[in-house]
Formats: structure tokens, sequence, C-alpha cells
């Protein structure tokens, strides 16, 4: 209703407040709190409400908040906002991604190896979820994303020139043997209903894993990694 959120955390606080989230209250307990050099808050000019530990306890969603609580305002870039940066290009589409462990982890993913952006669609869990700020590491604040329908990211990405590519495991090419150096987006689905009829229908390639146990597909989460890393290693020329 308020267009706002939780944030809990030395690390995600300091990653939101160094991106230039805007913040509406931090809550601090200073018998908890002890400040952290390599993720400074400074309090200066922020709206500060001291609390008890015994407060804190009971407003904190998890453990190991470190005695800092804070709302934030929802924020998401338009598309029209997104930045073309001159250099070859690497993007994930989030379609229909389920669980907010996923969703955080895909980001922390993204933020370590340098992915441009990230476009989320149809997506069945609120990025801002606690649980989606907590596994992320507060990567939800470092990496640029947007919210919007498939169509509008299709056109956007046309538009600039952007290849899209998705995954499936009925494709006849793996991912090592795709040429991932040119400006790339990659489409990863939900474990249990895949990639869309729609992206299916306009990627100009399918990849695919491996797959050579049992079990027929790999966590989200685990696919983003090993196909961004390829890209990567790709890019880099890493043996």
């Amino acid at each position: 209703k308020n267009k706002q959120f939780v944030v809990e955390g030395i690390r995600e606080i300091s990653l939101a407040l160094k991106k230039k989230w805007k913040i509406h209250t931090l809550f601090l307990c200073e018998e908890i709190y002890k400040p952290d050099t390599s993720y400074p808050i400074y309090l200066e000019n922020i709206p500060i409400i001291p609390i008890t530990s015994s407060v804190f306890a009971k407003i904190a969603y998890r453990e190991n908040s470190q005695g800092v609580a804070a709302i934030f305002e929802y924020h998401s870039l338009d598309i029209s906002q997104i930045l073309i940066p001159p250099k070859k290009l690497l993007y994930l589409i989030l379609e229909n991604i389920e669980k907010p462990g996923n969703m955080g982890a895909i980001f922390r993913t993204a933020d370590a190896a340098g992915v441009d952006g990230i476009f989320i669609s149809d997506a069945q869990t609120d990025i801002f979820n606690s649980n989606v700020i907590r596994s992320s590491m507060g990567c939800i604040f470092t990496v640029p994303f947007v919210i919007e329908s498939p169509k509008k990211i299709y056109t956007f990405l046309k538009e600039k020139n952007i290849t899209v590519l998705t995954t499936d495991l009925k494709a006849e090419t793996f991912y090592t043997q795709c040429d991932l150096k040119e400006n790339i987006a990659v489409v990863l689905g939900s474990e249990a209903g895949g990639i869309s009829l729609f992206w299916k229908n306009n990627c100009a390639k399918t990849i695919k894993i491996p797959m050579m146990g049992e079990i027929d597909s790999l966590n989200v989460s685990v696919s983003a990694s090993i196909i961004i890393y390829e890209a990567i290693r790709q890019r880099n020329h890493i043996l």
C-alpha cells in the first residue's frame, strides 16, 4: 500500500544507501549494532528510531540482522532507463520465478559476474521479499533490474540488437557450443513450468546444460550461474 519494504542487516542497508535507494526510517539497536568499515552506514541525515534489543528481536524477520533494520521506498527502473554500456552485453530474463531464495541467489551471481541487468516478467514472488534480499546479500540493490511484460522486454532487446537465448532440455545445442561472446540475453524459467511459448517463439537459439544423472533439471539459480560463467570464460578467453 505504501510502496515500501523492509531491509535488514548492515551489508544490505549499506549497499542500498550506496546505490542511492531512498530510505524512509532506520531502526537502530545500539546494544547490538557494531559498524562495519567494509559496509559503512552513514547515520547523518537518516531518520533514526532507537530501539532496545527486546524490541529488535520482535521486529527482525531473520536471525543475525546485526541490530539494524530499515524501511526503504520501492524502486524499479523503467525499461527506457536501462543504460547500454559500450561493451558486449550480458543480460538475464527471469520468467515465472517462484522461490525467493532462487531469485536472490541469481542476483548475487549476477553481481559477482558483472551482469549488465536483469529483466523480470511474470514473477511469482515479490522482488522485495525479505528472503530475496537476504539470499541476494543485498545485490538486488547493485544489479539494475526492470519488471516488465515479455513483449516490452523483447521489443527493447530487439531494438538494441541483443540476441535472445532460451534454455530448454530439448535443445540440440549445449551451452558450451553456443557463442556467448556477443550481446545476449538469456531467458531462465521456473523449474516447474520452464520457458513460455512467447520466448520459445521469439528466441534466436535454444541451449541446454547436459544432464547425465537420473534427474532432468537443475535449480534455476545453479543453471544461471553455469551459463553466466561460461559467457565470462568465453569473453575473457579463460581456459
